[in-house]
């Protein structure tokens, strides 16, 4: 298939991004040595930006590889909401954004020294949504589905995707035959809420809530992924391994192992947003799921070579299909 006459031919994927919202930030710097205030160390700041992340960055990456998203999500009323809606502003991602004033945006501040992790500093709280605000943003969920030819949802556990609105996601989803992707942080307890959803994406230790005796071989790996479509009577089933590549058990309970070449991993920032938007614009292209997460396997392998949050471009898809002859 050429994939290049195949965009250039077609209407470009409409994908729909359904979920949490956060800011990330990165303060970059040089250790100093030892500080005099105490046993800390002292580190010289030289850099400090930020970029969308979450259910921005999935509807970014969706844009810059040739499809067209929208995205739906929730934001508070603060500084890092502010910036948030300049970045998806900036990026032209079209958008539609719940406000909530007491809630608190999340925001990842990551700081390194060196180009070296040194700590993680959170600011967030849960979301929440009056119900008049609810009933307006199902309906603009279900308008947007209507156009859609996939679905995207990024829950993060922060508040936006509530087990009500993730059911109303679901049915209608189902109900329209349109391809839900879930890339989901919860565990085994909450995985009730994705029941009969079309395709799930766990990491290898989200997968391990449901199945703690997981290894990193096939047959255990197959043996989550049936008990994930056993339990939550969910259609296919990915399981991202890291270095290790990723897993499909799909529809018919074909198993697949893709794997890539090892890479070294500088920054795993954003390479599970990567992973699902490449997903996504090429499940609309191919109707292949199994194509599609040979490529998106690839796309994250490419991403945890870089250093913060990576965005996937062209010519990264078009690169991964031709070594993969795709």
């Amino acid at each position: 298939m050429n994939f290049k006459k195949t965009f250039k031919n077609k209407k470009k994927p409409n994908v729909l991004v359904i979920g949490d919202i956060m800011l990330d930030t990165f303060i970059l710097g040089k250790h100093l040595g030892k500080s005099p205030e105490g046993p800390i160390p002292l580190i010289k700041k030289q850099k400090e930006y930020s970029t969308a992340g979450a259910a921005a960055l999935v509807a970014l990456c969706v844009n810059k590889i040739g499809g067209k998203s929208f995205l739906i999500g929730g934001l508070g009323n603060e500084q890092s909401a502010h910036e948030l809606k300049y970045q998806i502003k900036k990026n032209k991602v079209k958008s539609y954004i719940v406000t909530d004033k007491k809630s608190v945006t999340t925001n990842k501040v990551r700081i390194f020294s060196d180009q070296k992790a040194l700590l993680r500093l959170d600011s967030e709280s849960p979301f929440s949504i009056s119900k008049k605000k609810k009933i307006k943003l199902k309906k603009m969920i279900l308008t947007k589905m209507k156009s859609s030819n996939v679905i995207i949802v990024s829950d993060y556990g922060k508040g936006f995707c509530s087990s009500e609105i993730l059911k109303f996601v679901i049915i209608n989803a189902n109900k329209l035959q349109i391809p839900m992707l879930l890339d989901t942080r919860k565990n085994a307890k909450d995985f009730n809420i994705y029941k009969k959803s079309y395709c799930i994406k766990p990491n290898f230790f989200e997968a391990k809530s449901i199945y703690k005796n997981l290894k990193r071989n096939d047959k255990s790996l197959k043996k989550c992924s049936l008990l994930f479509k056993k339990n939550y009577k969910i259609k296919n089933i990915i399981i991202t391994l890291g270095e290790d590549g990723s897993t499909l058990l799909d529809e018919k309970n074909n198993f697949y192992h893709f794997r890539h070449k090892r890479r070294k991993n500088i920054d795993v920032t954003g390479a599970g947003d990567n992973f699902i938007s490449s997903l996504a614009v090429m499940l609309c292209l191919t109707k292949n799921l199994k194509m599609a997460t040979n490529l998106s396997n690839n796309i994250s392998g490419i991403a945890v070579e870089k250093f913060g949050t990576y965005v996937v471009t062209k010519k990264n898809f078009y690169s991964a299909i031709k070594k993969n002859k795709i």
